[in-house]
């Protein structure tokens, strides 16, 4: 997990195309979490530093002196992400567990193990897995691509993890895009939830559960309702998957499939 640093000034050209740039590469893998924090000098009284998360592509030499068309000044390399989504914000050392101290760091660097695994706690709860949104302004994507994206998620991250509290790790990005994919829809209902304010909710239910050892990946996920999500939960609704066949109440019912 890699703790990206900007100012207020950069902030919004960084998350608008998921890109940054340093003169040192950093220590990352593609797919990798990347949170994209707000330096504190340039923050408002009572805000929080990382309202962004993207995921990690690669880095590159800036050849082409593209960090200076963007930011006004050159910097050596070029960090590319993906997928930025904004979430309830928060400060790293509000959840960090060591002992490390962030603030001298200048662009980036890899969070230790432990706040690593803090912070994977803290994105897995329920706020942050159900507020992630993808930013607004970005290109809408195609099923494909939305399904390209999901592949392209490192394979670490779809192992079952247990964290010291023996909670299990869910990837924020993963529920974000399949619910992008499915329009928040739930797949056996068909129905589409609003709050008041016309915001989507959906819910994501993984097939073999993370305390079973099932596998964060989106072919062991589906979008439902929070109704069926119950069901399924309870064992009223079941699901096939190598003959992709739903029953609901012993019955076998119609269902959307786009990535199963």
């Amino acid at each position: 997990m890699l703790l990206l640093k900007t100012s207020k000034a950069t902030i919004g050209e960084v998350v608008r195309r998921a890109k940054h740039a340093s003169n040192t590469r950093p220590n990352a893998e593609a797919g990798d979490i990347v949170l994209i924090a707000q330096t504190k000098s340039t923050l408002k009284p009572d805000e929080e530093s990382i309202r962004y998360i993207m995921t990690y592509e690669d880095s590159r030499i800036d050849e082409s002196n593209e960090s200076q068309r963007i930011w006004g000044r050159h910097w050596k390399y070029l960090i590319n992400g993906s997928n930025v989504m904004e979430i309830p914000g928060f400060n790293i050392e509000d959840v960090q567990v060591s002992k490390r101290n962030y603030d001298p760091i200048v662009t980036h660097c890899r969070l230790d193990p432990l706040d690593e695994e803090a912070v994977g706690e803290l994105l897995s709860r329920s706020r942050f897995y159900e507020a992630a949104r993808r930013v607004r302004g970005l290109p809408a994507k195609d099923d494909n691509q939305i399904l390209a994206e999901l592949q392209r998620l490192k394979s670490a991250d779809t192992q079952a993890k247990a964290t010291r509290s023996r909670r299990y790790f869910r990837d924020p990005r993963k529920s974000a895009l399949l619910k992008e994919l499915y329009e928040f829809k739930c797949q056996i209902c068909n129905i589409r939830i609003e709050d008041t304010e016309g915001n989507p909710y959906a819910e994501t239910h993984h097939i073999v559960g993370r305390a079973k050892q099932g596998p964060d990946e989106s072919s062991n996920m589906m979008v439902l309702c929070p109704n069926h999500h119950k069901m399924f939960t309870l064992g009223s609704a079941k699901i096939d998957v190598s003959a992709k066949i739903v029953f609901v109440n012993g019955d076998r019912v119609a269902w959307t499939n786009k990535h199963l």
